[in-house]
C-alpha cells in the first residue's frame, strides 16, 4: 500500500511539473504523513504543498483548467430526450443543482407526482 501511495506523490509532482528540488521538498513535507492521515486528507496535503513549492506554476495550472469547462448535448432519443454534460466550477454546480433541487420541490407542492429524478429534469 504504502509504495502505491509513493508512486502517487512521485506521480503528482512529476505531473506538476516541478523541478527535482522542489519534488523532494514535497516528498519532505508529505511522507511522514503517509501513515497517519486518512488517504484523502493526505492527497489534500500533498496538493497543498505542490502548490506551495511553486505558487506561480499552480496559478497557470488553474487557469488552464478554467478552460477546460464546457456544456455538451447528445443525440435525442426516440422519446425527445436528451443528455446534457457539463464541466463547470464547483461553485457554479453547486448553485445549479441547489436551484433544480428547489425547483423541484416548488413542482412537487404544486401536484407533480413524478419522481425527483424526473421533476429535477423538468426544473433544469
Amino acid at each position: 500500500m504504502r509504495v502505491r501511495q509513493a508512486r502517487h506523490v512521485a506521480s503528482r509532482t512529476r505531473a506538476t511539473g516541478l523541478s527535482l528540488m522542489q519534488a523532494r521538498e514535497v516528498d519532505a513535507a508529505t511522507t511522514p504523513y503517509l501513515a497517519t492521515l486518512p488517504w484523502g486528507r493526505f492527497v489534500d496535503l500533498l496538493e497543498a504543498r505542490i502548490i506551495a513549492a511553486d505558487p506561480d506554476a499552480a496559478e497557470q495550472r488553474r487557469l488552464t483548467a478554467e478552460l477546460e469547462r464546457f456544456v455538451i448535448t447528445g443525440q435525442s432519443n426516440e422519446h425527445g430526450l436528451k443528455t446534457l454534460v457539463a464541466k463547470a466550477t464547483a461553485g457554479e454546480v453547486i448553485y445549479l443543482v441547489a436551484m433544480v433541487d428547489r425547483i423541484a420541490e416548488i413542482l412537487l407542492h404544486q401536484g407533480d407526482t413524478d419522481p425527483v429524478g424526473a421533476r429535477r429534469s423538468k426544473a433544469l
